[in-house]
């Protein structure tokens, strides 16, 4: 309360610390040839701003009272100061501290990304990249620049000596190298959250009772089937009746005579708010619900932090937790008895390459209606920095859609608008900023019924996008008419994106798409064989050097702007010898089919 004992007025301000993929982007800056990474913590961060707004006063805390108060003002027990200084605990310190840093660090040389990247500056000159979240700083860039990066930092605010990156926002940072199958060197960083990832299973198995017994389990999914959701199950188990008249169905309830069924319809109207009839799902409460939000929020800073695979299980039990049952109990503890299992896996991302060479790739995708509660769709994006020797993890979402879609090319162009959005489009402003060529993204879709859409902006099919789902088929067809954005077609066997929207219950399919984001045992980066295979199955391998020819949209695999695909045989080949098609001989020296692609 204020001086009139009245209740007091803070100015509410909020602050906008830096976002974890843009700490992700350091990282990954820091691992360009020559480039390196380093932080460092403010002292005493908030009370190096001045307090602004209305006048602050609190009473000292017994041991922080001058002795020479005391005998100045015996009669004063409990003395008043007004308060000079953003101190910890009040509400607009924090704001009071951004506002504060990003005057002085803007003194400093740094000119700010913009606000859809807050925290984040860029030194002109010295081509440096820097993140801020509250009091830790992240600097990276080329090497022999950072000593003078800190040092112009360290001229208006407070800073610890920085050191080689380690532990940052909780994660441990592990930074090395390894070789490529080329001969050249890959400098990569590892994220390591396996203390918190075993506090975390600690915590459930506090919770549930303790001594559980973990099995060792290949996927985080049990097996499910739509037939088993509300949607495809009777209204009720055992014996059912049928009206005749709607042919409804519902349990029987048998009285022995009318006025029985009089006497408790009387009843059942005497009470308000009880059901006549039972429902099949009114006592299946988990017991795990009321820790469930404990839980699932603790594994999904890891998840969002070093463990993309986690996100889908996650997201997905995190819809229940205000309608929890016994079988969210079994899919939590299969979740963390994925998580007991692999513990040694890392999210790791390496540069092999110039940054010349390397351009974002942004994967968009989405299961039709996978869940078999809601029978709604789940939205997954991918993102990374790919070269042909490089793959560095940016982002990864999964979000189940707001509405059901009625078919696979709705849910997935509801994908592609939520992956654009939210993660591709913003990224242009970065990247454009860190990559001295400036290239586009490389958007990757496994749909070509999405691709035909939002390429020619025709779809008279589903006019009902934009009530339903708030989506604009006419502003997805003009971003991807932009020079800033190259859309290809991705097969489904190399689609990032398919593990943040399908529970994947084989072992053999789930390692696949975990190596497709980088989710990995680090101790394998030193067999060369098992290096190729990553390179060899990793999406569009070439997609570096093509943004130095003459037409950037023209990227492998090309661009479906609303093109027919026409398979043409030897036989109607030689009806037509004025095709351009080159004639290319096969293993056996005649000619094979040829595929003529016409934009």
């Amino acid at each position: 309360m204020n001086q009139n004992w009245d209740v007091a007025v803070f100015q509410d301000m909020g602050n906008s610390p830096a976002t974890m993929d843009a700490s992700r982007a350091a990282d990954c800056y820091g691992c360009f040839p020559g480039h390196g990474v380093q932080i460092a913590d403010a002292e005493q961060a908030y009370i190096q701003a001045d307090l602004k707004g209305n006048d602050c006063w609190i009473t000292l805390p017994p041991d922080r009272v001058p002795p020479h108060w005391k005998k100045k003002y015996p009669h004063i027990t409990r003395p008043v100061v007004r308060l000079v200084k953003a101190l910890y605990g009040h509400p607009d310190s924090g704001s009071f501290w951004e506002e504060h840093c990003d005057k002085r660090v803007k003194i400093a040389g740094f000119t700010p990304l913009g606000a859809e990247w807050p925290s984040c500056y860029h030194h002109p000159i010295l081509k440096l990249y820097l993140v801020i979240y509250v009091d830790d700083f992240k600097l990276s860039g080329p090497s022999e620049n950072l000593e003078q990066g800190w040092k112009l930092l360290q001229e208006d605010i407070t800073i610890e000596a920085p050191q080689p990156i380690g532990r940052f926002l909780g994660c441990i940072h592990e930074m090395g190298t390894f070789k490529l199958p080329t001969g050249k060197l890959a400098t990569s960083v590892s994220y390591n959250m396996e203390g918190f990832l075993i506090q975390c299973c600690d915590k459930y198995s506090e919770l549930a009772g303790g001594q559980v017994r973990f099995k060792k389990v290949a996927t985080p999914f049990l097996i499910e089937d739509s037939k088993d959701g509300p949607a495809g199950t009777p209204a009720a188990k055992g014996p059912v009746v049928e009206c005749p008249w709607c042919l409804h169905t519902f349990p029987p309830i048998v009285h022995k005579n009318i006025n029985e069924l009089d006497a408790h319809h009387a009843k059942t109207r005497s009470e308000p708010g009880k059901d006549s009839v039972p429902s099949a799902t009114t006592n299946d409460v988990g017991k795990m619900g009321k820790h469930a939000a404990c839980i699932l929020m603790k594994c999904l800073y890891a998840a969002r932090m070093a463990r993309f695979d986690f996100l889908r299980a996650i997201t997905h039990l995190a819809c229940q937790i205000t309608r929890w049952t016994s079988e969210c109990d079994r899919k939590l503890y299969r979740l963390m008895c994925y998580i007991h299992s692999s513990l040694h896996l890392r999210m790791v991302g390496w540069v092999g390459d110039d940054g010349s060479l390397l351009q974002p790739h942004l994967f968009a995708d989405a299961d039709f209606a996978g869940c078999s509660a809601t029978q709604r769709s789940t939205s997954g994006l991918h993102m990374s920095i790919r070269g042909p020797n490089s793959c560095f993890p940016i982002s990864g979402q999964s979000k189940r859609q707001s509405c059901v879609s009625h078919s696979t090319p709705e849910a997935e162009i509801v994908a592609g608008d939520f992956a654009l959005r939210l993660c591709g489009l913003p990224a242009l402003d970065l990247w454009h900023t860190l990559l001295p060529h400036k290239p586009p993204i490389l958007f990757h879709e496994d749909n070509q019924a999405m691709i035909n859409v939002v390429s020619t902006g025709r779809n008279p099919t589903m006019r009902y996008l934009r009530r339903t789902h708030r989506v604009s088929v006419s502003w997805l067809y003009e971003r991807f008419k932009g020079d800033d954005i190259n859309l290809v077609y991705e097969i489904s066997a190399k689609m990032a994106a398919d593990i943040y929207t399908k529970a994947f219950t084989d072992g053999a399919k789930w390692d696949i798409v975990c190596n497709l984001i980088n989710i990995l045992d680090p101790k394998l980066l030193k067999d060369l064989n098992y290096v190729q295979t990553l390179l060899d199955n990793s999406p569009l391998k070439a997609g570096g050097p093509l943004l130095n020819v003459s037409r950037p949209r023209r990227a492998f695999p090309p661009r479906l702007d609303g093109m027919r695909i026409r398979v043409v045989t030897r036989s109607k080949l030689r009806k037509s010898p004025s095709s351009t098609v080159p004639r290319t001989p096969s293993s056996t020296g005649k000619l094979g089919p040829i595929v003529l692609i016409g934009y």
